[in-house]
């Protein structure tokens, strides 16, 4: 998926957090979450941050990071 099918309030599901960077701070595979923003950005970055499960903490989901997750 690219960056634009997501938006603000949609849930994903982690379905490999050994594919996300910092997920296994936050996340295990299963786990239904948040996306707290979309950010993209006019110098190219373009990341999810998404919220743990109890909207404590969140942590960024980059595009190469996609593979992690799925759209719920």
């Amino acid at each position: 998926m690219l960056i634009m099918d997501y938006n603000k309030g949609d849930k994903v599901e982690i379905v490999d957090v050994d594919s996300i960077r910092q997920a296994s701070m936050l996340w295990t595979n299963g786990d239904i979450v948040e996306i707290k923003n979309v950010e993209t950005g006019d110098d190219g970055y373009n990341r999810l941050d998404v919220w743990d499960k109890d909207k404590g903490l969140s942590e960024y989901i980059y595009p190469n990071e996609f593979i992690g997750i799925k759209k719920n």
